[in-house]
């Protein structure tokens, strides 16, 4: 009864055991959670993250402006400035919700992949090379030493029941009683080679009441043992593109080796390669920073040519509007003025929001303090304080094209790859091999009662005098009989080698037709700015001669109002012309790979020097703030005002835009509505009965 009580106390234990076993259990209690992130967390505090230097959020209490509410206080912005900024906490612009397409540039995180490939922000592709380089560190791992201790116990105590216990055990002993005990620690090297070096020390303890010769007795080992590899795996060169190490198939001790990341010269590439792919990615920004600041320029030259027109107009009504109520005039006269009037305000909205076949100046802004990193509203509005290029600018395109090859970033990138793809081949090639190696090992032996002391039955003493010892020797051969997959592996490898050539060359040829399109815009764009110069110059000379015409009684109202549309439409282009051309030359030093000395930048590693650690793009306003000229330079765009007439100036130089802005501001601006004439009621088109 007592064995069969035991026997069902031993399956309630066990159905217990088996209940709590299948319970459901939470991952962790909140406690854990809250303390073990916080020990993650903590190493963060020491990461070298700089604050932006502009607010991430949005701006409290600032509103945001509109077409019905555009202005605010003017914030003169240079294109260094914008540059500065742009590096500090800037985007390329890939994800920028273009008015109109309606992108949604929010993008989360996909499982897998980089941060840096859903996002466009610079602050985030900084931290690709530096995670690339960290594969270089732990692909020389694989040859890191490794250590291993193990301590073991044992209790025997086994009675004595078969004929060997019974002659082992002579004496009258009833049980063999046994105290064991086994230290073993090993340090093994993978070696550059591929082979293995270890040192091993272990010592066995065994005291028992047997009647051995030593009792008890220590017995120390020191074991040497190398392995290397003879044909496959074998030499410096080919373990630096391995991704593991041979390793060691006799060691008794597992040797880590690697695996997760590729050999070294490939994760060196590899890390050039990633410094590379940033490279372009900044180039990429200062071309849209720069291409955003010029399009904004654009979009406040289409509002003021727009501006002029409807205060042009609006001063033509004027007069007209008199001379309808003196009865001078028809009324379809009055009304045909009307009619450019809202044609003027409605190209006016467009040109300060949306904009037509361009941004406007709302959206230009917009896109350019997206570029930059500044907050959507902060209580200004942004005028490009820069006066553009009109020189003409004739380069070599052979010897740019020459330049393209060796700096375009994606060329570097691609000869990289092929670099890496050559490497792998060699590997592959490797792998045919058979697998040959070679061991040896030399063990030294000792004995004693005692593990050290003075007496003569020192076990550690008799270990080195090196009286006992074994040695060994061999060769061990595997190989897979016809290496089907290490062939497959090579086709493989040197197909892959000879698309990346293809893509080398397709790369290349697109380079010259890319050049060849931005070397034929900087001759087109800058004849084109002449082109409609000379079409401003001769409409503003036209202007002037309808109003004077008009005003002595020899002209109509629609040779005038075709007149001022010419002039607005024509001082619009022109400005369109140079913008296009300013872009037209930063993209031709971006095909050529050199945009980064044209704009004075440099990718540097490591710490930031202390003569810059001050903000780049602050240096730069006190510096603008610090230089202040007693009168702007450029022309005048207003000649004179005479009796609401806005009368253009001939001007032949750019004119900055603070001026501009400060020459419109002069000019009474133009109402919103007209008011409606007192006419007789207009006569119906029927025909009378």
């Amino acid at each position: 009864m007592s064995r069969i009580r035991r026997c069902l106390v031993v399956g309630m234990l066990l159905g217990a055991a088996c209940l709590i076993g299948c319970q459901q259990h939470r991952f962790m209690t909140k406690a854990d959670y809250d303390h073990y992130r916080g020990e993650a967390l903590d190493p963060l505090a020491s990461l070298p993250v700089e604050e932006p230097a502009t607010p991430r959020s949005v701006t409290r209490g600032v509103d945001i402006r509109t077409v019905l509410s555009p202005e605010s206080p003017k914030r003169e912005i240079t294109l260094a400035e914008c540059i500065a900024l742009a590096l500090e906490n800037g985007r390329t612009g890939e994800f920028f919700d273009r008015a109109g397409g309606r992108r949604n540039s929010l993008s989360g995180p996909q499982r897998g992949l980089p941060s840096s490939s859903v996002t466009d922000s610079l602050r985030v592709f900084a931290y690709d090379p530096a995670i690339a380089a960290v594969d270089i560190e732990q692909s020389l791992s694989k040859f890191d030493a490794f250590t291993q201790s193990i301590m073991t116990w044992n209790k025997v105590n086994r009675p004595i029941g078969d004929a060997l216990s019974t002659f082992l055990a002579f004496g009258g002993v009833d049980a063999i009683r046994q105290d064991q005990a086994q230290l073993q620690t090993a340090v093994l090297k993978p070696l550059p080679t591929g082979g293995l070096a270890g040192i091993t020390f272990s010592t066995e303890y065994e005291y028992s009441n047997l009647n051995p010769r030593v009792n008890p007795a220590y017995r120390p080992t020191l074991s040497l043992s190398v392995e290397q590899p003879l044909l496959a795996g074998f030499g410096v060169g080919i373990n630096q593109i391995r991704e593991t190490h041979p390793g060691a198939i006799r060691s008794q001790v597992p040797v880590p080796i690697g695996g997760r990341v590729p050999g070294i010269w490939i994760a060196r590439i590899f890390a050039d390669e990633a410094q590379a792919d940033f490279e372009r990615r900044v180039q990429d920004l200062l071309f849209t920073v720069e291409e955003a600041y010029w399009e904004l320029y654009a979009a406040y030259w289409d509002l003021y040519s727009r501006e002029i027109g409807l205060r042009q107009a609006h001063a033509a009504w004027q007069r007209s509007e008199a001379k309808f109520r003196a009865g001078t005039i028809p009324e379809q006269d009055l009304a045909q003025i009307e009619d450019q009037f809202h044609s003027f305000r409605a190209q006016r909205m467009a040109a300060m929001g949306r904009g037509t076949g361009r941004a406007g100046v709302l959206e230009a802004e917009r896109r350019l303090r997206y570029l930059v990193g500044l907050p959507p509203e902060d209580g200004n509005r942004l005028v490009p304080a820069d006066v553009p290029t009109t020189a003409p600018y004739r380069p070599d395109y052979y010897a740019a094209y020459a330049e393209g090859l060796t700096r375009r970033p994606e060329l570097i990138q691609a000869r990289q790859e092929i670099q890496a793809a050559q490497l792998i081949v060699l590997r592959q090639q490797n792998d045919l091999l058979p697998d040959l190696r070679a061991f040896a090992n030399y063990d030294m032996l000792g004995l004693g009662s005692q593990l050290d002391g003075p007496t003569e039955r020192n076990a550690i003493a008799s270990l080195s005098q090196n009286q006992f010892h074994n040695w060994g020797m061999g060769v061990l051969l595997r190989a897979q009989l016809g290496f089907r997959d290490a062939h497959s592996q090579v086709t493989r490898a040197q197909l892959q080698l000879a698309q990346r050539v293809a893509f080398l060359v397709d790369q290349e040829q697109k380079l010259a037709y890319n050049l060849q399109r931005s070397y034929q815009e900087l001759a087109q764009f800058q004849t084109l700015i002449s082109i409609q110069r000379a079409r401003r110059l001769a409409a503003t000379r036209v202007l002037r001669l309808r109003l004077e015409e008009l005003q002595a009684g020899r002209s109509t109202i629609d040779v005038l109002l075709e007149a001022q549309r010419n002039w607005a439409d024509a001082l619009r282009d022109e400005h369109f012309a140079i913008a296009d051309y300013n872009v037209a030359l930063i993209d031709f030093e971006r095909q050529k790979g050199t945009i980064l000395e044209y704009n004075n930048v440099t990718i540097a590693q490591g710490a930031v020097p202390w003569c810059v650690q001050a903000r780049a793009s602050e240096h730069l306003r006190e510096r603008n703030r610090a230089l202040r000229l007693a009168e702007p330079c450029g022309t005048s765009c207003i000649d004179d005002v005479v009796d609401g007439w806005v009368l253009p100036a001939a001007h032949t130089q750019p004119t900055p835009l603070p001026r501009l802005i400060e020459e419109t501001q002069r000019v009474a601006p133009a109402p919103e509505y007209l008011a409606p004439p007192q006419s007789m009621p207009m006569p119906s088109l029927r025909s009378s009965d």
